[in-house]
């Protein structure tokens, strides 16, 4: 922000920016826009537009620097935003689910979203949209494993109730 108070105004932007607060047909982030700036130059403190305008010093502070920088254009446009975040490229993809079907996380059985997500370096909802998409579910296992308790099939055979239920190893 500039430490000027005071906007210097052409007559003829003056007029622009009147006929702005006049016209009934104006956007009305237009109108306050140019409030805010024919204030300043009328020598308003920062109270008094706060007031009349209901907006924040902070925004009043922020149009009449734009204003200053770039003149009435810059109270006609909006400053440019971020887009939107790019997709995943395939690579990533491909990684992920490379790594969720042929690699087991250290000290571990099957690979949770945020485990994965924090060995890849993605977001743990952009590992559960890849899942999604290409059908994994690496907590449920396709494969069984048989104990190694030497009495596993008696305490079977005890719960089951029958004797021939398990064959053993």
């Amino acid at each position: 922000m500039t430490t000027e108070s005071r906007v210097q105004l052409s007559p003829e932007d003056r007029a622009e920016l009147e006929s702005w607060v006049a016209g009934r047909n104006t956007p009305q982030k237009l109108v306050w826009r140019a409030r805010i700036v024919l204030m300043w130059a009328d020598s308003a403190g920062i109270t008094k537009i706060v007031q009349a305008t209901g907006k924040t010093k902070r925004t009043a502070y922020r149009w009449r620097d734009r204003h200053v920088e770039r003149g009435i254009e810059g109270l006609r446009r909006d400053a440019s935003r971020p887009g939107r975040k790019k997709p995943l490229d395939a690579a990533t993809i491909e990684r992920v689910v490379h790594i969720s079907l042929h690699e087991k996380p250290p000290a571990g059985t099957h690979w949770s979203a945020r485990k994965l997500a924090r060995a890849v370096g993605l977001s743990h909802t952009s590992v559960q949209r890849i899942w999604a998409a290409h059908g994994l579910k690496p907590h449920l296992t396709k494969t069984f494993k048989l104990s190694n308790d030497r009495q596993f099939t008696e305490k079977v055979q005890d719960i089951d109730g029958r004797a021939n239920a398990i064959e053993k190893y």
